[in-house]
């Protein structure tokens, strides 16, 4: 009884090894960089039926990464998948679904990691844990579409969506909604898997919050961690959010806080030196901070002036056909969404002047200006959209809603400019 025993729990210790190696070797497939670094590990384990937790380790530890590997994820850290795709996804006897055609299609390929709620911990960013694992708050889906095939609920979520824009019971958007199938099929698991470190100790414990706000210790996820799609897919990080950025600029007499020339894995750039000049120089007419027109511009578009989104707005700030129409009456001019969609970001800043100029003295701060642009009519108003008053401009904007009671305040909406911003944060002077 004692020897069957015995057998029991070397059986137990030798699944979980191997299910440590199993997971290890989905990194390999999936990370060349990593794959450089887990060399040795691969060479000795991918044959192994039974090894002890000690040789483990040793295994572990004879194939370290770079530094920089070990760097721990923090807010805006840039993620994509295994299994993102912008070729078309097929559903038989259906059709195809197509991804937007957009400048840059491997904007696609990639989402940031959002964990702005949990405390601050290093010169104003957040750490992210292995609980960060939210669709929709903590990971946004890709805009891309899939590669692995969806089940017949699957195709039924899909087809909701195409159809009404609804995803996992929520309107997302107007029926024909743009963008790719991931946003139907995502479905992750509750935890980040972290690897060993050379210590074997694993990662060291982080700040996050319980789901009553209170501050909580979670174990760290690094540039090594990979989280699970239960669709097929390995969520992995391609930056850890705090790479060294350049340094703040002095332009114009004003000095930004954030590196808006940076470059973001997936993004065109198109700031340039004269550009932000002429954002101070507009920003001071307008009497608002140059960084928060910024930040308002790189919610809405990457600070791409060519982008047009599914519904057809374009531009900076996305530009819609009321909001040109209106442009055109104050100051008598003939734009049009093809006309601002070929201007180069100089010339557009121009028209995005001419949208704010009605609200100076009334763009108190960035959720004022954010306001501005999401629903100028309610500039100087807590209540952006209600439910029970604006129910289609509410559902519309849903996403924005972050306790859902029914109320889209301009805090709240301004919260993912405010995430987005961080993505250009100076951190290092």
């Amino acid at each position: 009884m004692a020897d069957e025993s015995k057998d029991l729990e070397r059986e137990k210790k030798i699944d979980s090894v191997m299910a440590a190696v199993q997971n290890t070797t989905n990194v390999i497939k999936i990370r060349s960089e990593q794959q450089k670094a887990y060399n040795n590990f691969k060479k000795e384990s991918q044959n192994l039926t039974d090894v002890s937790d000690e040789r483990f380790v040793e295994l572990m530890e004879s194939a370290q990464m770079d530094d920089d590997l070990h760097k721990y994820l923090m807010n805006g850290a840039v993620l994509t998948c295994t299994q993102v795709t912008t070729d078309p996804f097929s559903i038989p006897h259906t059709g195809q679904f197509y991804v937007d055609e957009i400048p840059d299609m491997n904007t696609h390929l990639y989402t940031t990691l959002n964990v702005a709620e949990n405390p601050i911990e290093i010169n104003g960013r957040a750490y992210a844990t292995v609980n960060d694992t939210i669709k929709g708050f903590n990971i946004h889906p890709f805009t891309g579409n899939c590669r692995v095939p969806a089940s017949g609920a699957e195709a039924e979520r899909i087809m909701l969506w195409q159809e009404f824009g609804i995803v996992d019971g929520k309107q997302l958007s107007q029926a024909g909604v743009k963008g790719g199938v991931c946003q139907c099929l995502m479905n992750l698991n509750e935890q980040w898997d972290n690897m060993f470190f050379k210590d074997g100790d694993g990662c060291i414990d982080r700040i996050d919050t319980d789901p009553n706000g209170y501050p909580v210790a979670a174990k760290g996820i690094t540039r090594t961690s990979v989280l699970f799609c239960k669709h097929g897919g390995l969520i992995v990080p391609v930056t850890s959010g705090q790479d060294p950025v350049t340094r703040k600029r002095t332009i114009g007499g004003y000095e930004f806080q954030y590196d808006w020339m940076k470059e973001i894995p997936g993004k065109d750039r198109y700031v340039t030196e004269d550009a932000l000049r002429k954002v101070v120089e507009i920003s001071t007419e307008l009497q608002i901070n140059p960084d928060d027109l910024m930040a308002v511009m790189a919610f809405e578009s990457w600070l791409d002036p060519h982008l047009r989104i599914g519904s057809g707005a374009c531009g900076l700030i996305q530009f819609t056909n009321i909001a040109i129409e209106q442009i055109n009456i104050d100051n008598n001019t003939k734009y049009t969404k093809d006309s601002i969609e070929q201007m180069d970001m100089m010339e557009q800043l121009d028209v995005v002047y001419l949208y704010l100029k009605p609200h100076i003295g009334k763009m108190k701060d960035l959720e004022d200006l954010y306001v501005a642009v999401l629903a100028s009519k309610k500039v100087g108003e807590e209540i952006v959209y209600s439910k029970d008053k604006e129910f289609k401009e509410y559902n519309n904007n849903s996403g924005l809603d972050i306790n859902k009671d029914g109320s889209i305040t301009k805090a709240e909406a301004t919260q993912k400019v405010i995430q987005r911003r961080d993505d250009y944060f100076c951190y290092e002077d």
